[in-house]
């Protein structure tokens, strides 16, 4: 397996430029719906707003976001993959900006942890090196074997003017959700975005209603998407199967 999968890498890496294998890789995730809740983005297309990616790894929401919001503001720590994204999903596409910095409800230097794989021969071969997709900064989730880096950290409220008008967040943190919503609450709470958050219970080790109660508090309704329709969540009423949950403004 890692013979073949070096193989691949090593004919990628001659034969195509880095651009092109993105955003054809970008296109087919969508395509394929990579996650089901690509599929209801443009319902909530706003050209006179920006939208907000919070764990890029290959950029497939930012991307899309793109598409149907003026601006994106992009945010993904793991330095195996920042360079390659900033210099190649910016120019693909004109309107995202990323950034190298873990969000959270404080300022510093935090740890990243990133799970091992350990599927190539080749040091640069990230994919198949590392889970880069599991890459986290939240002390609960635990992982055994990882590599660590040291990562800086900030609040979304310290980077996102207030002139700037937000309509979607997207968050994916792998267990640090409440913080990052911790140290987005200014600018929640004065533009009331379209949130889609992924909740998982092994990630944060706390009950996933304890992180939606804490969203709906602050002015919001939870719902999560089958059947490509919308429906309102209600813990005592629903089986947890999926991880991903959309937040309307009430």
């Amino acid at each position: 397996m890692i013979m073949i999968k070096d193989i691949e890498y090593f004919i990628k890496k001659i034969f195509f430029s880095k651009n092109f294998l993105l955003k054809r890789r970008l296109e087919r995730e969508i395509n394929k719906n990579y996650e089901k809740e690509l599929s209801i983005i443009h319902n909530y297309e706003d050209k006179n707003k920006a939208a907000i990616d919070v764990g890029v790894y290959r950029g497939v929401y930012s991307y899309k976001l793109s598409k149907h919001f003026k601006k994106v503001f992009s945010f993904e720590p793991n330095p195996l993959i920042y360079e390659n994204l900033n210099s190649t999903l910016t120019k693909i596409t004109d309107n995202i900006e990323i950034f190298n910095y873990a969000l959270s409800n404080t300022e510093g230097i935090t740890k990243l942890k990133i799970p091992n794989r350990g599927n190539s021969l080749f040091d640069k071969n990230y994919e198949e090196l590392f889970k880069l997709g599991a890459a986290t900064i939240h002390e609960e989730n635990d992982i055994i074997d990882y590599e660590s880096f040291d990562v800086k950290k900030t609040l979304l409220d310290k980077i996102i003017p207030s002139s700037e008008k937000i309509g979607f967040i997207k968050i994916d943190v792998e267990g640090h959700e409440s913080e990052v919503i911790k140290g987005s609450i200014d600018t929640i709470k004065r533009d009331k975005p379209i949130l889609l958050i992924e909740i998982e219970e092994k990630h944060t080790k706390k009950p996933i209603k304890d992180t939606i109660n804490f969203v709906k508090n602050i002015g919001y309704d939870c719902y999560q998407l089958h059947n490509r329709e919308i429906s309102k969540f209600e813990i005592k009423k629903h089986n947890i199967k999926d991880n991903n949950f959309i937040f309307l403004p009430n």
